[in-house]
């Protein structure tokens, strides 16, 4: 019989984990309220003081492309259908379980993420 590659090896382990956590591998679908692009239209020349005084939260739900973590935070790239947006997830700022949940996650995995736009030092 032929050998299970170690990614998918490490998969099933992390699929385990997350169903142990109480997470659904396979969620029926995120409520959003807005694409991506509807947010890089609305706000994407909107100068960093200006995002960090609004108080509007939006929901979005894509795929990960990228990650860097940070220990107890991580920066992602997700797309949906219509773009790309970078997402900042803190530890303090979810429940713990969902944070736990999201280290979990890999490249390639649906996420939904609700929160304030702001820019990065960078700029993005």
């Amino acid at each position: 019989m032929e050998k299970t590659s170690t990614v998918i090896e490490d998969r099933k382990i992390k699929a385990e984990k997350i169903e142990s956590l109480g997470g659904t591998l396979y969620p029926a679908g995120h409520r959003v309220d807005t694409r991506i692009a509807e947010l890089l239209d609305r706000f994407g020349q909107t100068e960093a003081a200006s995002l960090e005084k609004s108080v509007e939260v939006h929901t979005v739900a894509g795929r990960i492309l990228s990650r860097r973590d940070f220990g107890k935070a991580s920066f992602i790239h997700i797309k949906d259908g219509t773009g790309r947006i970078q997402a900042y997830v803190r530890k303090d700022r979810i429940p713990e379980r969902q944070f736990d949940i999201f280290k979990l996650m890999d490249i390639g995995d649906f996420v939904g993420i609700t929160g304030p736009l702001f820019r990065t030092r960078t700029g993005s």
